[in-house]
């Protein structure tokens, strides 16, 4: 989840819910809205802070990196496995609990560091955005597709994807 975070330069409120009455499958991202290719995935994404009357829907590609240890694609496809049963229209990242045999979602991100026993106040989502666009800008993507990425307000054809196969 935070690699999807990191990478897709996303909100929190993008795939954590403040609580599980709170999760609603209209604005946080579900398992259908993660599709699978050869190269890579691509992340439907219906709303946001910058799309809150569905005036647009954004494709965010997330590249396969093979043999990487920190690859986002990889990892997706690894959490989904282990809830391979889970419905479609849920929380896009959740896990089976040991005791109740039932799926549980992740909420919100400082509950997710204080069941990991971390200190919430050293971290924030928003990190992972402002991290993401400073490995892209390191990696020596134009600052003007880090932005684009940023507020995600591409589309493939201004990108040029070509690798969804």
């Amino acid at each position: 989840m935070y690699l999807v975070f990191f990478y897709g330069m996303l909100h929190k409120s993008h795939l954590l819910s403040t609580s599980v009455r709170a999760f609603d499958p209209s604005q946080q991202l579900v398992r259908s809205d993660f599709h699978f290719f050869l190269r890579g995935a691509l992340v439907t994404i219906r709303w946001s802070k910058t799309i809150q009357v569905r005036e647009r829907v954004v494709h965010l590609p997330l590249p396969l990196i093979p043999n990487a240890p920190l690859c986002q694609v990889t990892a997706i496809r690894r959490a989904f496995y282990f809830v391979h049963n889970a419905p479609q229209n849920s929380q896009a990242f959740m896990w089976l609990d040991p005791t109740s045999f039932g799926f549980k979602i992740f909420t919100y991100f400082r509950t997710i560091l204080h069941a990991l026993s971390l200190p919430a106040r050293d971290y924030a989502c928003h990190s992972f955005r402002r991290g993401g666009a400073s490995f892209a800008f390191r990696a020596g993507l134009p600052v003007e597709i880090i932005k684009i990425l940023g507020h995600q307000m591409f589309s493939l054809k201004i990108l040029r994807i070509s690798w969804v196969s």
